[in-house]
C-alpha cells in the first residue's frame, strides 16, 4: 500500500509541472484568465490597486473536482507578468477518503 501512495506522489509532483501549451490552448487559457480578472476587478473592492502593485498573477479560471471514496482535481492556468501571460501550468491533486461528489467551477 505504502509503494502505491508513492508512486501515486510522484505521478502527482511530475504532472505538476509548468504546463507546455499550444497555441490554441494558450488562447483559450488566456480568454478565460481575461474573463476571471474583469470579474475579479468587477466583484472585489480595491482590486485594481492588487492588480496593479503585484509582480505577477497566477490565475487558474477553472478547477474541476470530483470524488467519491478517490477524489481528483485539475486546472489549467497562466502566470501573468505586466499584464502578459509568461508561462502556463497546470495542477492537479488525489485525495482519498470519505467523499462524495462533484464540483464544476462558476
Amino acid at each position: 500500500m505504502l509503494a502505491h501512495r508513492l508512486i501515486l506522489l510522484l505521478f502527482l509532483f511530475t504532472l505538476s509541472s509548468p504546463a507546455i501549451a499550444s497555441a490554441t490552448d494558450a488562447k483559450a487559457i488566456d480568454a478565460d484568465v481575461d474573463v476571471t480578472l474583469k470579474d475579479f476587478s468587477e466583484k472585489v473592492t480595491g482590486s485594481e490597486d492588487f492588480l496593479k502593485t503585484a509582480k505577477g498573477i497566477l490565475v487558474f479560471p477553472a478547477i474541476y473536482k470530483a470524488g467519491f471514496i478517490f477524489g481528483a482535481e485539475y486546472g489549467n492556468g497562466a502566470l501573468r507578468v505586466n499584464g502578459k501571460s509568461v508561462d502556463y501550468y497546470n495542477t492537479v491533486a488525489a485525495s482519498f477518503g470519505f467523499q462524495i461528489g462533484a464540483k464544476r467551477p462558476r
